[in-house]
């Protein structure tokens, strides 16, 4: 609804390609260790790539889930 919806679907693409790539590397040489890594590191670039979009483009800062005092 920003108008940012394409930018956003080619990190999601190009992440999941990335997931691809290095699972056919990992997967073989360290079984499913490799695959789980492939997914953790293709899934942390994605977020970070789409955080940092929504920073530079939007003024979004991002932040952690913090739990309120007394919850």
């Amino acid at each position: 609804m920003t108008g940012h919806e394409q930018a956003a679907s080619r990190m999601v693409v190009g992440t999941a390609v990335l997931n691809l790539a290095l699972t056919f590397v990992l997967t073989p040489t360290f079984g499913i260790v490799g695959a789980a890594v492939a997914t953790v590191v293709a899934g942390l670039g994605r977020v970070w790539l789409l955080q940092r979009y929504a920073r530079r483009h939007l003024g979004v800062a991002v932040r952690p889930y913090l739990v309120a005092e007394g919850s």
